[in-house]
């Protein structure tokens, strides 16, 4: 009489068979929830992305990462940043990446990253951000909660699109209304150039500029792109002005909780994501400029003589701003 076995099916039998061989894949132990806090989310999905394959690797998967919309967060409602920064501060969640600004807000600390032409390039924003000024600054979070890991650039350099004026001097912002970041920096930056700041969220800027409510709007190559904005602003003026720059933060209170081990593999996960999300917001940066020039759009890049007259010209905003921050401007602008 066959055995109850041997009369299973034989794709049956097989699956069987495996399963019992097949040593079992370890369940995590740590899940990490890591909601995107931004439109447009590509940018910042591919970040959480890498994050979410180091930190496996690093782990051997010990530590699981479930990335989480604003709009699924928010149940259809998309949820704001500074919702989502709280949310990490609460515990809610237990990751996101989003603006410096909103973080500003909380950390007076990060205003610093704002002052015009504050970084002489990339390379040496790279030695402020990932040293000890940037380890500073990301510290200024701890006591809200929020541990912050890296700085990201989701962008790099801002930009300055208008509907028509070319932007080459400072005389040429004197009368622009400029959609800008709410920040005390920002509106003081574009109120000493004699333009009127118009806070107000990036989603909006073509909207805002069709209505005839702005003549320009800052933002980064990238998300020029990403969202658009061509339509509405039409041309392109690389003023290079301020990095716009994103954190990688974790609560404090669950980073805390995880074994030494795990918290050391989760800070350099974030760091090698934060270097390769920043490379990558360079390079799609240059492709976006490439193209916009292959396509005949009108782009204007300030040449280093003509940022230096900028710079020169946005000195009261340091004057008005650089004492509250101690000796960071000044160890900021000597970092080699």
């Amino acid at each position: 009489m066959p055995s109850k076995i041997s009369a299973l099916p034989k794709a049956l039998l097989l699956s069987a068979l495996v399963a019992i061989i097949a040593p079992r894949a370890e369940a995590a132990k740590y899940r990490i929830r890591w909601v995107l806090a931004h439109e447009p989310a590509g940018v910042f999905e591919q970040a959480a992305k890498e994050f979410s394959r180091l930190i496996s690797a690093e782990t051997k998967g010990e530590i699981e990462v479930r990335i989480i919309s604003a709009k699924e967060f928010g149940h259809d409602r998309v949820v704001a940043p500074d919702e989502v920064a709280r949310e990490v501060a609460s515990g809610a969640i237990e990751m996101t990446q989003t603006y410096t600004t909103t973080l500003s807000r909380r950390s007076e600390n990060l205003l610093v990253l704002e002052l015009p032409y504050l970084f002489r390039s990339h390379g040496h924003a790279a030695k402020v951000l990932d040293g000890a000024i940037g380890r500073e600054l990301l510290a200024s979070l701890e006591p809200l909660n929020m541990k912050g890991l890296a700085f990201t650039y989701s962008g790099g350099y801002r930009i300055l699109p208008t509907t028509a004026r070319e932007i080459r001097s400072p005389q040429d912002l004197k009368g622009l209304r400029v959609r800008t970041e709410n920040t005390p920096v920002e509106a003081a930056i574009f109120r000493t150039l004699g333009a009127e700041p118009v806070p107000a969220g990036f989603d909006d800027t073509v909207a805002l500029a069709k209505a005839g409510k702005i003549d320009a709007g800052e933002t980064t190559l990238p998300r020029f792109a990403d969202g658009h904005q061509e339509e509405g602003l039409p041309v392109i003026n690389e003023t290079r002005h301020t990095l716009f720059l994103t954190a990688v933060l974790i609560n404090q209170k669950f980073y805390d909780s995880l074994p030494k081990g795990d918290q050391d593999a989760i800070s350099r996960a974030a760091l090698r994501m934060a270097r390769t999300e920043r490379k990558r917001s360079i390079d799609e940066g240059e492709a976006v400029k490439r193209n916009a020039i292959a396509k005949g759009e009108k782009f204007i890049s300030l040449t280093p003589k003509e940022r230096a007259r900028f710079a020169a010209a946005l000195q009261p905003v340091y004057a008005e701003f650089a004492p509250r921050f101690g000796n960071m401007v000044k160890r900021i602008q000597e970092t080699r």
